[in-house]
């Protein structure tokens, strides 16, 4: 009879591990309904979570305000003066390269038909004169010409190639400004905002979007000065949005404190793609060398007014009551000192109304949850 009455208390016990997982009031009903189900003298077991105590390094943090941003977030200018005619709406997503405004570029056109223009006429003049001074040069061998019409052609000519040159450049010149025309995007990006408007007219480096990269992100925060030596490249933080814990990475903190607030400027790579721009995150930033502690999760810690204790499950499965000091925390875990050793088992729920002495049933522990 007694060997039925443990399997059916065994899946009894199955039963409420999903109830505990699938309802915060699992346990809470599992307690009130076990000497019903059981049907058992005496009181009945209490059926625990547990976890073990473990030995880890834990550093003291404190939690400060952030924010995602992107690290390609520019204000893209115009590079030539004129009049906007386009520009691209919020919220497109462009291309690097992608045309994001055009300004009018009429003037432009014609000052290039111009240099070319004038590239052309002074190219015809330095053939003309190369022929004269080849014709001259003959002369002067049989002595038909003076020296000094020679030299004095050969110097036009020389003049003409230095004005050719100069044509070039502001033909060259001419060409860019054409191509200036339309404001190109430095990066592949999502318009956030319209500084101008078609019609408006632009000076060069105004302002005419706003464009950023939603990909390339990362978080930023302000962090005190005494956390400078244990803020390494490569360190790894836990930031959070909410209830969303991730890890980041120490990507590069600015040796130089704000004269105004005296806190120093942070940037973490993380990977949350769900997180945009903008997004207000918390950084745990550590004040702190990290040192090996014994680390339960705080869900095993019972406060009362005479202070804190833990439940410690022996090997003949019953509750013993063991008062600890509390230090250290970090994430979940807690740094407890008191009758405790790495391995032993403690009650993280379930604990609420047990007693000392008390019997117990381990329905789950933390590692298999």
């Amino acid at each position: 009879m007694s060997k039925i009455k443990h399997y059916f208390t065994r899946q009894f016990y199955r039963f409420a591990n999903r109830c505990i997982h699938l309802n915060k009031w699992g346990l809470y009903l599992l307690t009130c309904l076990s000497p019903v189900v059981l049907a058992q003298d005496g009181p009945p077991p209490a059926p625990v979570v547990v976890a073990e105590v473990e030995e880890t390094e834990l550093a003291p943090t404190v939690w400060v305000a952030g924010s995602v941003i992107s690290r390609n977030d520019a204000q893209v200018p115009a590079e030539v003066d004129g009049r906007l005619v386009w520009v691209v709406e919020v919220g497109t997503h462009v291309k690097n390269g992608a045309d994001l405004a055009k300004i009018d570029n009429t003037l432009t056109t014609l000052e290039l038909a111009e240099f070319e223009a004038e590239v052309e006429r002074v190219g015809a003049r330095i053939r003309f004169l190369e022929q004269e001074v080849a014709r001259l040069q003959r002369l002067a061998k049989r002595n038909n010409a003076a020296q000094t019409l020679l030299e004095e052609t050969i110097a036009n000519r020389d003049t003409a190639r230095g004005e050719r040159a100069v044509a070039l450049a502001r033909l060259a010149q001419a060409r860019v400004r054409l191509e200036r025309s339309a404001v190109k995007a430095p990066f592949d990006g999502t318009v956030v905002e319209r500084r101008a408007r078609p019609g408006e007219w632009v000076d060069s480096g105004n302002a005419v979007v706003r464009l950023v990269d939603p990909n390339a992100v990362e978080v930023q925060a302000r962090v005190p000065i005494a956390s400078m030596p244990f803020l390494r490249r490569g360190v790894n933080v836990r930031i959070k949005v909410e209830d969303n814990v991730v890890s980041a990475t120490t990507r590069s903190l600015v040796p130089i404190g704000d004269a105004q607030s005296r806190l120093l400027d942070l940037r973490l790579d993380f990977d949350e793609p769900s997180w945009p721009v903008g997004q207000t995150v918390r950084v745990a930033v550590p004040t702190a060398a990290a040192r090996t502690v014994l680390a339960v999760p705080r869900d095993a810690l019972v406060l009362r007014r005479t202070g804190a204790a833990v439940f410690k499950i022996g090997p003949d499965d019953t509750a013993q009551r063991v008062e600890v000091i509390t230090g250290i925390a970090s994430g979940s875990l807690i740094e407890i000192k008191g009758d405790i050793q790495t391995g032993d088992r403690i009650v993280i729920r379930g604990g609420e109304r047990m007693r000392p002495g008390q019997k117990v049933v381990v329905v789950t522990t933390s590692n298999e949850s």
